[in-house]
This record gives structure tokens, sequence and C-alpha cells, in this order.
């Protein structure tokens, strides 16, 4: 029980790390940092734009006061010849493409994990008696057969107490032939 609290505590600290790990690293702006695009323009034609960087049809920027906003650009075709004629700084980002082998396992892991979810039920079903389907808390304890369990017996007695049959055994030496019984029965195999 001890051991799956314990890991269920590292799991749990190493998922918090890796989400503010990758959290911190995603740009965060606030929502006062959005501007409407109406009001950009506007910025745009009072010379109150120093520089934008424009990823796909989101713009990112910088007012003449050092302030940052963040924009969205609805298609517009006259704002890059808008920027060029009040002499802001523009810069364009290349649009991010995943590789091929990204795009090959996003699209094929959720068939790959059905196939093996599949093919590990299959193998528990035809394992028969050795647990099946639904074995997960069945025993695997061997049966004895009735005389292997007297023998057992015997020899459990046999070393509880000791005989006295002669005056010279000790009974170190009852313990230690019992001893050699027991191990050569469970090399036997029972």
């Amino acid at each position: 029980m001890l051991k799956h609290i314990t890991r269920i505590v590292i799991l749990t600290v190493i998922g918090t790390v890796l989400f503010n790990f990758f959290n911190r690293s995603a740009p965060h702006y606030d929502q006062n940092y959005a501007v409407s695009y109406s009001d950009f323009i506007t910025d745009i034609r009072n010379n109150g734009i120093s520089e934008v960087v424009i990823d796909g049809n989101n713009v990112e920027g910088r007012r003449q006061n050092g302030e940052r906003f963040t924009t969205y650009n609805p298609n517009d075709p006259r704002m890059i010849d808008e920027l060029l004629e009040y002499g802001v700084k523009i810069k364009v980002e290349r649009p991010q493409v995943p590789s091929t082998m990204m795009q090959i396992m996003i699209s094929w892991a959720p068939m790959l994990l059905l196939i093996a979810v599949t093919v590990f039920f299959m193998r528990k079903q035809q394992m028969g008696n050795q647990g099946g389907q639904m074995g997960f808390g069945k025993s695997r304890a061997k049966l004895m057969a009735e005389d292997q369990l007297k023998s057992v017996l015997r020899m459990w007695l046999a070393l509880k107490r000791p005989k006295k049959m002669w005056w010279k055994w000790s009974i170190s030496s009852v313990i230690q032939a019992n001893m050699k019984l027991w191990a050569a029965k469970s090399h036997a195999g029972f």
C-alpha cells in the first residue's frame, strides 16, 4: 500500500513540475495587452507603433513608449503597406511546420494503442486456467496431494518436538536430520 502511495506522490510531483515548466515557457500576455484591430490601425497612423512581429494572423508589437501589445489580423491586405508607410519595423515569423514523423506518430498513435490493448487482452484470454480475463486476484499457490500433506505435517511435528530415541542424539542432530529430509522432499518438487 505504501508503495502505491509513494508512486502516486512521485507521479503527481513530476506532473506538477512538467506542467509548471511548460506553462512558464509559453508566452503570456495579459488581457490588457490585447488591443482591437481598429485601435492598432489608429496607433499606426498616429506613429504610435515602433515595431511589430507578424506570426500568421497574430500581430505582436511594441509601442513608441515601450508598452507591448497583441492583436489579430483579419487578413487585411493593406496592413503591411500602412506599416511600411509609417516607418514601423516589421518582423515576420516563419510558420512552424511539424515534422512528417511527428504527424505520422500523432495520426497512428491511437490505432497502435488500440491494437496493443487488443493483443494484451487476447493473450490474457488464451492463457486459460492461468488467470484468464479476470484472474487478477486468484491465488497461485500450489495444491498438495494428501500424501504430500501428511509428510509435510510429519516433518513439521518432528521439528517441533524432538524425538528422544537414543541418549547419544542431541536436539540439534535431530533437527539437522529433519532439515535434510525436508530439503530432499522440497527438491523433489511438490
